[in-house]
């Protein structure tokens, strides 16, 4: 089994200075902001052909926590129609006493097709709110967020943005800037970022 994804965070924040995730491949060069909550640590169950996972996180780590905590509940199935595919359910909380304006979440998702970088095409169908990266071979792979119409989708170019430090103002700026690249010509070593509509977290 080749698993096609290399890294992917959830990202959460108000503004370009408030930003939790931990979206970089390089944690020396980014710190990651999200920390295992106490008692929080990942629990794996399995029921035939369903594996469910759960676990919580806060951002206490960033020096400009907003703050929250997050329950991930993950489930897959190793059975048609949805094997291969996972659903990620994240239930955010906020654990300050001010309303969180303007909060947005999103998902940045680094997938190498057949485990490969740098000879992937990337695009988005607007019609499904789906994010996908697929090679020459007839690989593909994507995601999408099931709750919510997309406020936001980047064909990330990793070369130009991710290796040279993904900054928290980048990744506001990606979060809120609507569909942009949605649909690049090149081949490349591509990531997908894509975001929820803002709400207000009380």
């Amino acid at each position: 089994t080749i698993s096609s994804l290399w890294h992917g965070s959830l990202l959460v924040g108000t503004d370009a200075l408030h930003i939790s995730d931990c979206a970089s491949w390089n944690q020396s060069d980014v710190p990651y902001d999200f920390v295992t909550a106490p008692g929080g640590e990942m629990t794996i169950t399995f029921d035939g052909d369903l594996q469910q996972s759960t676990a919580v996180f806060n951002d206490s780590d960033n020096e400009n926590s907003l703050p929250v905590e997050i329950l991930l509940h993950g489930i897959s199935f190793s059975s048609d129609p949805l094997e291969n595919g996972v659903i990620l359910i994240y239930t955010i909380r906020n654990t300050g006493d001010a309303l969180l304006n303007d909060f947005q979440a999103a998902l940045w998702m680094d997938f190498d097709a057949l485990g490969s970088w740098g000879n992937d095409y990337a695009g988005y169908d607007a019609g499904m709110g789906l994010g996908f990266q697929h090679d020459e071979n007839g690989i593909w792979v994507g995601m999408g967020i099931l709750s919510h119409e997309p406020a936001s989708f980047r064909a990330v170019n990793n070369g130009d943005w991710v290796d040279n430090g993904f900054t928290d103002s980048e990744k506001y700026q990606f979060m809120t800037e609507g569909f942009v690249v949605t649909n690049p010509d090149d081949t490349d070593d591509w990531s997908l970022f894509q975001s929820a509509p803002a709400v207000d977290l009380a």
